[in-house]
């Protein structure tokens, strides 16, 4: 949960000013977590889960994806995940530069997170 803070306080301004996709926002807040996680859960909650699952990977990109677990973002300290978030806002940037929309039209998404982590 620390960590899950921690990519809070840093994207929080961005996420107040709409500039976060929502998967972005969904990994942040860790909304749908792996099998492993769900051992030892109700049947009707993994039921509800396993259906939300579904229909996340039937979306575009098709991935689940909680930026604070350890595969991701372990290991991590404060200041590695503030530089996450600026690397992720300079790729976004950069595309919006690219693509002319400017500042106004910035979003930054998952896909910035995962090639910042790159």
């Amino acid at each position: 949960e620390g960590r899950r803070e921690i990519l809070r306080i840093h994207f929080r301004v961005l996420r107040e000013r709409g500039r976060l996709s929502r998967p972005l926002c969904e990994a942040i807040d860790g909304g749908v977590r792996g099998d492993a996680e769900e051992e030892g859960r109700g049947r009707k909650r993994r039921v509800v889960k396993g259906a939300v699952r579904r229909v996340l990977a039937s979306l575009p990109g098709g991935k689940i994806y909680d930026l604070a677990c350890d595969a991701v973002t372990g290991g991590f300290s404060g200041a590695d995940i503030a530089g996450l978030v600026r690397c992720a806002g300079s790729i976004a940037l950069a595309r919006a530069r690219k693509d002319g929309g400017g500042v106004e039209n910035l979003l930054i998404t998952l896909e910035d997170v995962e090639n910042a982590l790159e």
